[in-house]
């Protein structure tokens, strides 16, 4: 099932893209990601990777997938990376907003996969795509880089790391940093409130870290990335949001 195209007329401001996937519907309606009978090593496909660079949404969205359920993994030839992204079947919705952002980077639209009751995109993989794998792995393993302040920038990061790994908690709100150690937390504390004004606590969920966001941070959490989540993500968040 395709996404629907609808029409806006207004281009979303950087700082307030709440229209943002029904003007990627508009903009990006004819680009590779209906070119679903193409090879990925085609000329074709070698011609339109040339032309690919990642806008400045693109890039805040793939760094909170990265933060979140995205894996950068390697192409066939081991030479470059690609994003990979899947969601269960009750995340559709999402899965195919990413998508949409995305289009120009995906040869078709999610597949479904029966046997995981699941929704799966690749992007091409790409140079751009494999300077943020240098930045955020190692040895395999997702890490917090030193400079995170000056990546973790945009509130649609935010909204995207939070619509993965986010849970509501009480009348709060956490965020599940199992795989990343704790000085690699602290980073992502540090910038944060450096960045958003959205301090956090640190609990134990028995299995390992979460960053808690307290009650009196839920308005402004909320002021933040209200407008980005999905629809069918907002079970995740406080009743506020």
């Amino acid at each position: 099932m395709r996404p629907v195209n609808r029409k806006v007329t207004e281009k979303p401001n950087y700082n307030g893209e709440a229209q943002i996937l029904l003007w990627y519907n508009k903009r990006m309606g004819n680009t590779v990601g209906s070119r679903g009978n193409l090879n990925w090593n085609s000329t074709e496909v070698r011609k339109i990777r040339k032309k690919l660079h990642l806008s400045k949404i693109q890039k805040a969205v793939l760094i909170g997938l990265i933060l979140g359920d995205g894996c950068l993994a390697e192409n066939f030839w081991k030479k470059q990376f690609r994003l990979k992204m899947e969601q269960g079947n009750q995340h559709k919705e999402y899965i195919f907003w990413l998508y949409t952002i995305f289009k120009n980077w995906i040869m078709s639209p999610p597949k479904y996969l029966e046997e995981r009751n699941a929704w799966r995109f690749y992007t091409l993989s790409h140079p751009d795509i494999t300077k943020f794998r240098k930045i955020f792995y190692r040895n395999r393993n997702k890490i917090i880089p030193v400079n995170i302040g000056k990546l973790l920038i945009h509130p649609i990061s935010l909204a995207v790391w939070f619509m993965d790994d986010g849970l509501r908690k009480g009348n709060g709100f956490s965020v599940c940093v199992h795989s990343f150690s704790k000085e690699d937390i602290q980073r992502l504390r540090i910038c944060l409130v450096k960045k958003f004004v959205l301090p956090t606590n640190i609990h134990w969920d028995g299995k390992g870290h979460q960053l808690y966001f307290p009650t009196h941070t839920i308005n402004r959490l909320n002021k933040l990335v209200g407008e980005f989540i999905v629809p069918s993500m907002k079970y995740k968040f406080p009743s506020t949001l």
